[in-house]
């Protein structure tokens, strides 16, 4: 296939699920800098695991200047620029781990719909969080991300 029909069948792709060529583009950017990323050796799953887990452990007051130093850290740890931290992981982890709560929360209140009893006991829908959540996330999300993202949940019922 010439690139030029491959570019047409991504773009007929793309039309049929409604999304604006633009995105696509984007999209496929950002998979091609991750591929490079991946030959180069820098260990994608546990950087974006690492900026996930301060996402869901931060103080909500904090400032520029907190994010600058984790990702400092978060740069040393894993030898890469500070740029790389915070161009491709701090900026697009934020909305994920919104979207990754909405599914907690979905998926809790399935969970209690099914079973009310699980309302009121935090360590048995703590259990069934966790499984169904790493059903869920499979490979993206590290099982302590899935931890902190269920514990957080569970942090803001009332049945403490």
């Amino acid at each position: 296939m010439s690139d030029q029909e491959l570019a047409s069948h991504w773009e007929d792709i793309l039309k049929k699920e409604g999304m604006p060529m633009e995105v696509g583009v984007d999209r496929g950017a950002a998979a091609l800098k991750e591929q490079k990323m991946a030959e180069a050796g820098i260990p994608l799953r546990d950087i974006q695991n690492e900026v996930r887990l301060y996402w869901l452990s931060r103080d909500e007051g904090s400032d520029f200047g907190a994010h600058v130093q984790k990702a400092r850290e978060i740069a040393h740890r894993f030898g890469v620029s500070e740029e790389i931290i915070n161009s491709d992981f701090m900026r697009s982890i934020e909305d994920e781990i919104s979207e990754a709560q909405m599914a907690v929360q979905s998926a809790a209140s399935e969970l209690t719909s099914r079973s009310a009893s699980l309302a009121f006991r935090p360590d048995m829908l703590r259990r069934q969080l966790m499984i169904k959540m790493t059903e869920s996330f499979g490979e993206d999300f590290s099982r302590s991300v899935i931890s902190a993202l269920v514990d957080e949940y569970i942090s803001r019922l009332d049945i403490q």
